[in-house]
């Protein structure tokens, strides 16, 4: 590869390599009616950071399981104004996530073909 340019055949290299590494990076566990996938990105406090899926009849349900929200709590950021409340809502919608009690929810509407 050369230092100055690159070529949209060494991103494409690059995207299968990183897609590999994930790969192999991401634990798979079943927890009740969810996976949960434990990343190999992690937080603040160096804690693997967790995912949690579940199928449903429309695609696939993503969760945080309240930590995100929690941890800045126990932190003391408290969404306790109007103020912070649209701010917090303002940064999820740009991502296109949804708060539910202290969850963050992505809902995929993709199918998946799951073995059974």
């Amino acid at each position: 590869m050369n230092d100055s340019h690159i070529n949209v055949l060494d991103c494409h290299q690059l995207v299968e390599t990183y897609a590999h590494w994930l790969k192999e990076k991401v634990k798979v566990k079943k927890v009740g009616e969810f996976c949960e996938l434990t990343t190999p990105f992690v937080d603040r406090h160096n804690d693997y950071l967790q995912i949690y899926i579940k199928a449903t009849p429309s695609g696939l349900l993503l969760t945080d399981d309240g930590y995100i929200i929690r941890d800045l709590e126990i932190s003391g950021l408290e969404f306790n104004t109007e103020r912070r409340k649209n701010e917090l809502y303002n940064i999820l919608n740009g991502f296109g996530v949804k708060l539910h009690g202290d969850c963050l929810l992505e809902h995929e509407t993709f199918s998946l073909v799951l073995r059974t």
